[in-house]
């Protein structure tokens, strides 16, 4: 396993460091016993990096059936699998202060401007689809956004209300909602700006139109989406061109479009910069 590769010729190499200094001392060796020590420091090196990318990946490639057992094929069990996930310790507090969104929030910033610039309205509210505990909405708002978020699971949602406040603007309509993408329930055209990060691939392909018809009713006018692409981590595992198409359908122009690579997953995201007339 990784944690073994590293350490295992470290330890070897510090297990020689006395006969290197003896052999120093008594003038034997120069280079090579000097090589010893550095080599140690290099395994050790190499060590920390593997256990980094070991535990990056375990963080990064979080299985459902890791903690709930069984597939979530019909829309209706999304919520019961993912609060089943929270149950369990999925985005739980130690995580607060992780986020998947900065990439979308940046390419949200970028592609509004050059909206505004052709002639656009500022975009103003802005709806984080898959918002788990808000972090992405605090985001948004920093950066002058009136941020709401949804969840499909409740726990998540609960997360977010204690942990995050008010992320749009003042009154009583809630920041943050528990609803389903494929029954979102906001009113046609309620949002400027909609983004999403690594969620719509958990989405099983049946319910993929449905889920691209709901954001495509309540988002007016910018979509910004970055769509994880890892067989052990997804329902829909498709690249950037399959989910433009899709969006493509439904009425959305492409801005951009490309790929990230995730090389510790074995995989990629998908990201995709849409817009439309309102």
């Amino acid at each position: 396993p990784l944690w073994v590769q590293g350490p295992l010729p470290a330890l070897r190499a510090i297990q020689l460091l006395p006969r290197a200094r003896m052999a120093m001392m008594k003038g034997q060796c120069l280079w090579t016993c000097a090589s010893v020590p550095v080599g140690a420091g290099l395994l050790y090196v190499r060590y920390l990096y593997i256990l980094h990318h070991w535990a990056q990946s375990v963080y990064n490639s979080t299985e459902i059936s890791s903690f709930l057992p069984g597939e979530y094929k019909e829309a209706e069990n999304y919520a019961a699998t993912f609060d089943g996930l929270y149950s369990n310790g999925y985005h739980d507090h130690s995580q607060l202060h992780n986020t998947w969104e900065s990439h979308v929030i940046d390419l949200l910033t970028n592609t509004s401007a050059a909206e505004e610039v052709a002639g656009a309205a500022p975009v103003r509210s802005v709806i984080v689809l898959g918002c788990s505990h808000g972090l992405g909405a605090v985001g948004l708002q920093s950066r002058g956004y009136l941020a709401y978020g949804v969840d499909v699971a409740e726990k998540a949602i609960q997360l977010a209300v204690a942990t995050r406040g008010r992320t749009c603007g003042e009154g009583d309509e809630p920041c943050f909602v528990q609803a389903s993408l494929t029954q979102l329930p906001y009113e046609s055209g309620k949002f400027d700006a909609g983004i999403s990060s690594d969620v719509l691939e958990h989405i099983q392909p049946a319910d993929v139109p449905r889920v691209v018809s709901e954001i495509s009713r309540v988002v007016r006018r910018v979509l910004v989406l970055q769509i994880a692409g890892w067989a052990d981590d997804c329902a829909t595992c498709q690249d950037e061109v399959w989910w433009g198409e899709h969006f493509a359908a439904a009425g959305w122009r492409i801005f951009k479009l490309y790929r990230r690579d995730a090389p510790w997953e074995g995989g990629f995201w998908a990201v995709l910069a849409l817009t439309r007339s309102a």
